[in-house]
């Protein structure tokens, strides 16, 4: 038995308390099966779940999680701990690291690679969802801001004025001034800061280092509105000159550089050499200082640098998900996993829409009855009964709707193809690639993907998925057309042409 909390939210203004109550009662009979004591409940009502900057339990119950006094979180589904992936990714790992996982009480989303898989997708097209229904707002508003409108938006220096546009605040502007003048003329972030200490933001906090930072980069200070994809040149009344401006943005490009980033290895742990030997992701510098990050395999020494690597496999990943039918392969898995997961929402939402619609059956039974009897006081009551009946209906269905995104087939395979083919390649290598093994004697890269149908049939304990031999490095010259294609146990082995005699250095 394991100690638990359950972690409840939700979004619209519009739904109940007791759409908290029910997802507490779905996360408590899951923590009872397994075996799970619940110790404690964290709950936001009405915060979306887009963001967690404002969902105080929440933060509470990350923070809690530290203590140890517990080893779970259950969750009624994977879109009610986040909807966006960064803040899902960050904060399962710092509740990892305090020994806490997340436990979803309706999605059954096993432990290995395919439950890695199905995870990245789930939260992946939850937060599509929730990026469209968010359109329609966004819309909007770019049209505002195409006539330079505030949008509801403060910024520092400014105040909003009545039919929506900007106008100088000279006592906020003077500090903005201030700012600009100092850091150009070689002052610190943190001599700027102290510059302002008698200035407050706009609600009311003390000006900090981020905030300054952000001033400075913030271009509506030289008159150029900004917002999204709009960019409108004198759409702001002008607080500080261009020339001024921008010598400020050389002055922290400068210091910029000065600094060293962090190096992320996505290749880490998947990355082998062809007798089982791992690299680990490493970096060097040159006489100028600049750092060259690699892969190296400390068994054989060998190295590759990290950029050419990478880009060999994220070329073999868009290659893969827009090939054959390895798009459908994965909305099939994606829909068992929805179907498992959403059949009791799917049925409760099948049951008002037939109640909605016998409910206009009866209505309809009614009015002709009053047309041949008269319309009675019994009948127009009945009436407006039925009416608020279907009013209520149609608004919880509608909220389960919203919250219980139900995706065809087609659908999946066309985020596969086209927004995950497109995004960012080491997230896509990130979710798609078990395993990179590098041939050096046959000069050939072979990527191991955590997509497929299941392995030997004769051996349960096989790992499920799809591989490639992919040559490497990649270029036209060496060819990309398979000369051979075998299958064996629902793997997949393309040899490529042109491999023969090739060395990599």
């Amino acid at each position: 038995m394991a100690n638990a909390v359950i972690y409840a939210r939700y979004s619209s203004h519009n739904q109940r308390d007791e759409s908290i109550e029910d997802q507490v009662r779905v996360c408590r009979d899951a923590a009872g099966r397994a075996g799970d004591r619940v110790v404690r409940v964290y709950a936001d009502r009405a915060i979306s779940g887009t963001s967690t900057d404002k969902r105080a339990a929440f933060a509470e119950m990350v923070a809690d999680s530290a203590s140890g006094g517990w080893e779970r979180v259950y969750v009624y589904k994977t879109d009610r701990f986040a909807r966006n992936r960064y803040d899902s990714a960050m904060y399962k790992a710092k509740l990892k690291k305090n020994g806490v996982k997340v436990v979803s009480a309706t999605e059954s989303i096993q432990d290995g690679p395919d439950g890695i898989l199905l995870e990245a997708l789930l939260e992946g097209m939850a937060e599509y969802y929730s990026a469209n229904l968010a359109q329609n707002v966004r819309r909007g508003m770019e049209g505002n801001a195409l006539k330079c409108m505030h949008n509801g938006i403060d910024v520092f220096g400014y105040d909003r004025v009545e039919g929506g546009g900007y106008s100088v605040n000279e006592t906020e502007a003077a500090a903005v001034r201030e700012a600009f003048e100092a850091y150009s003329g070689g002052a610190s972030m943190t001599e700027v800061v102290g510059l302002l200490s008698g200035y407050r933001t706009k609600r009311g906090g003390p000006i900090t280092i981020q905030r300054v930072s952000k001033m400075l980069r913030n271009e509506k200070y030289a008159g150029v509105y900004i917002f999204k994809d709009v960019r409108v040149e004198g759409g702001m009344p002008a607080i500080v000159d261009r020339g001024l401006f921008d010598r400020v943005q050389r002055s922290l490009a400068r210091r910029m550089r000065k600094r060293r980033g962090v190096v992320d290895y996505v290749l880490s742990g998947k990355l082998f050499d062809s007798e089982g030997n791992r690299y680990h992701g490493r970096s060097g510098h040159g006489k100028s200082g600049k750092k060259y990050p690699y892969y190296r395999c400390e068994e054989t020494r060998h190295q590759m640098p990290k950029d050419e690597i990478e880009g060999s496999v994220a070329a073999a990943v868009r290659d893969f998900l827009g090939s054959g039918d390895v798009a459908w392969e994965v909305a099939d898995l994606v829909l068992a996993e929805q179907e498992e997961a959403l059949v009791d929402d799917l049925a409760a939402m099948d049951a008002m829409r037939d109640r909605i619609a016998a409910i206009g059956r009866e209505r309809a039974r009614l009015v002709d009855l009053a047309a041949k009897v008269g319309a009675g006081d019994d009948i127009v009551a009945k009436l407006r009964e039925l009416e608020d009946e279907a009013a209520s209906l149609a608004v919880e269905l509608a909220e389960m709707e919203r919250g219980t995104p139900v995706f065809e087939r087609d659908q999946i395979a066309f985020w596969v193809r086209e927004i995950a083919g497109t995004a960012d390649p080491m997230e896509v290598v990130r979710t798609f690639v078990r395993r990179v093994v590098l041939d050096r004697a046959r000069g050939e890269m072979r990527v191991e993907f955590s997509v497929g149908g299941p392995g030997d049939p004769d051996d349960p304990g096989s790992p499920r998925g799809c591989s490639r031999e992919y040559l490497w490095p990649h270029s036209p010259e060496n060819g990309r057309t398979p000369s051979s294609e075998t299958e064996t146990g629902g793997s997949r082995t393309y040899q490529m042409a042109g491999a023969e005699g090739f060395e990599p250095p």
